[in-house]
């Protein structure tokens, strides 16, 4: 859901029913009148993550052909005509905001060499460019009025492996000693690369 800046209508996704795929939808704060905006193709999961320009000429938004795979970005004139694809590659796309001069969309994805990251891309076409200086797993980002700051999500990822001696009689010194110390998720799974004997 996302208000448009002159803070009389609401942007939000909407079906009418469950085999029907997600709509773009205005809602008149006034008069609490829906205007449909989108229309996805049929048999996709829809268009999702609405993100007004702040001039309030242009939406922006997600459409998700297949759920949580096959994504790209798009931008639609609210004056008319149809939605514009800005990116082309399906990449997993999701916490879209404009930039203050309403000329670009700033967008987590999970684009090559990263994991999650800020990318931007020009709404008059163009590749998306990551936003310098962010790094990896950022997400959620949002732009202030004025355009001078861009605030966003850092997540971080600690987990380790752990060993417990259990040839030990004694329950009390049983104490759990770090094995492998990592700052990306590691766990058991079948077909591990990494193997423990103990003896």
């Amino acid at each position: 859901m996302n208000w448009a800046p002159d803070g009389k209508h609401l942007a939000f996704s909407y079906k009418d029913s469950q085999q029907e795929p997600w709509s773009i939808c205005l809602l008149s704060v006034d008069t609490l009148q829906g205007e449909r905006l989108t229309s996805p193709p049929p048999g996709s999961y829809g268009d999702r993550c609405p993100a007004f320009s702040p001039d309030g000429s242009h939406l922006g938004f997600v459409r998700e052909l297949a759920p949580g795979t096959t994504m790209d970005l798009y931008v639609l004139s609210l004056s008319g005509g149809e939605p514009r694809r800005l990116t082309a590659d399906g990449r997993a796309i999701d916490s879209i905001c404009w930039t203050a001069d309403s000329r670009e969309i700033v967008f987590q994805s999970n684009r090559p060499g990263s994991t999650a990251a800020l990318w931007r891309i020009p709404v008059s076409g163009g590749g998306p460019q990551p936003v310098q200086g962010v790094g990896d797993d950022a997400s959620q980002p949002d732009i202030s009025a004025k355009g001078k700051r861009l605030a966003y999500v850092k997540t971080f990822f600690h987990s380790e492996i752990y060993r417990i001696d259990l040839t030990s009689t004694d329950h009390s010194k049983r104490a759990a000693t770090s094995l492998i110390a990592s700052s990306r998720y590691q766990n058991r799974r079948q077909g591990s690369e990494l193997g423990l004997h103990l003896s």
